[in-house]
């Protein structure tokens, strides 16, 4: 199979390419102009599946509740909008709800948004879930079942948890914190290396106390989540974050459950306040291109820089890697128009 024509996302650049795929699906060749018939792919876009480290569910389905079915058509879901791996969110719940949680989930790589959070920034948590840290409730989950963990580093004994997950192979997370630069530099010499969606639900930028925001800029191993709806976030600090802190942004969804329901703006609880997003990762990405962000470094954060913080290889559209993309139609909005896995194509209705 030949692709021809394509804007293709391929070693941190955008190439007009043609993209030649072998019966075994992997790509063979890639070149400006490869010899053959094949598919006219002009104003197509081919990025590699993109990653969300920070999802809470979709199509009116939250992980905290989602059963073995409801996961099948999730992923079927975030497939077609791009995203080929992230990571399932569980806002802070009761304790007791957490087995079972884990038990629905057996098998996936879970990401625990609380409960160690305290009340002065805990957003859309539910106070009565919020809990000081505790090592025994995830001994008791099992932390090879767990991917990452957020923590207030401002709680009793956050340090001390952040430095036994770590050591876990457990990636920690600082989040929903008043945080001073102190104590987030604090959480970072025991170990945690991200900081979750930079800008929300922790102190703004001041002159003579930076918080969490200048503890992450001063700190080059260390990586930040932006949500890039506009809402979350203005698109000027969004382009103030890019030159920041550059290749340490990871763009995260954020989703609510309501994303894909036909819900516009932002998530909110009955009181007004923000309970998430409801645009995908893919969205965002193009939202930062109308906003003045490089597409390439938009691309970057949503695909190399999230599986750098995981630990995932980065897929690639390349000679010799399978041939997985998404062809985003650049004249129709930017949404998917074909699925690209294993050499086999897969038409989206646009």
């Amino acid at each position: 199979m030949l692709f021809k024509n394509a804007d293709v996302y391929t070693r941190g650049r955008i190439r007009r390419l043609d993209v030649a795929v072998g019966p075994d699906g992997v790509i063979t060749d890639m070149a400006p102009a490869l010899e053959g018939p094949g598919m006219d792919c002009t104003g197509l876009l081919f990025l590699p599946p993109l990653a969300d480290l920070h999802t809470h569910g979709w199509l009116g389905i939250d992980f905290t509740r989602a059963g073995r079915e409801d996961l099948d058509r999730m992923t079927g879901w975030y497939r077609k909008r791009g995203v080929g791996r992230f990571l399932p969110t569980i806002i802070s719940s009761p304790r007791e709800a957490y087995p079972a949680i884990r038990q629905r989930l057996a098998g996936l790589p879970l990401r625990l948004e609380g409960p160690f959070f305290g009340p002065e920034k805990k957003g859309a948590h539910a106070e009565s879930c919020l809990m000081m840290p505790d090592r025994s409730l995830l001994e008791a989950l099992g932390t090879g079942g767990l991917a990452m963990v957020d923590v207030d580093p401002t709680r009793p004994g956050a340090l001390e948890l952040i430095e036994w997950l770590e050591g876990q192979g457990v990636r920690t997370s600082i989040a929903h914190t008043t945080a001073t630069y102190q104590q987030a530099m604090a959480a970072f010499d025991r170990g945690c290396r991200h900081v979750t969606h930079l800008f929300n639900a922790m102190n703004g930028l001041h002159h003579r106390e930076s918080g969490v925001l200048g503890a992450a800029f001063d700190r080059d191993d260390v990586t930040v989540e932006l949500i890039c709806d506009g809402s979350h976030i203005s698109p000027p600090v969004l382009r103030m974050a890019f030159a920041l802190y550059g290749g340490r942004i990871c763009v995260i969804s954020d989703s609510h459950c309501t994303m894909g329901t036909g819900v516009e703006g932002v998530a909110r609880l009955p009181d007004g306040t923000i309970a998430g997003a409801v645009q995908g990762v893919g969205e965002t990405v193009f939202n930062l291109e109308r906003w003045g962000i490089p597409l390439e470094e938009a691309v970057r954060a949503a695909v190399e820089t999230p599986c750098r913080v995981m630990g995932w290889e980065a897929p690639v559209i390349a000679p010799g890697a399978p041939a997985e993309f998404t062809a985003f139609d650049r004249s129709k909005n930017n949404v998917p128009a074909w699925i690209c896995a294993g050499g086999r194509l897969e038409y989206m209705e646009v």
